[in-house]
């Protein structure tokens, strides 16, 4: 998914905007589809996964340029 956004898009801030709105819709669809359950904590998993990936990504930019 981030891969077919990133071809799209080139500002990577918009790319994790882009990751967690789509990521917020599909947790919140688990309330509506059948045999599928809303988690809170997966929706909480998700964002905390998209923060260290952007944290990573930062750290690695910093470690270049020093």
């Amino acid at each position: 998914l981030a891969m077919i956004i990133r071809l799209k898009v080139k500002n990577i801030l918009t790319d994790y905007k882009a990751i967690l709105f789509i990521s917020f819709i599909l947790e919140m669809l688990h309330l509506i589809i059948p045999n599928r359950a809303f988690e809170f904590y997966d929706l909480i998993a998700n964002i905390f996964g998209v923060i260290i990936v952007l944290l990573i990504r930062k750290f690695i930019k910093w470690s270049k340029n020093l």
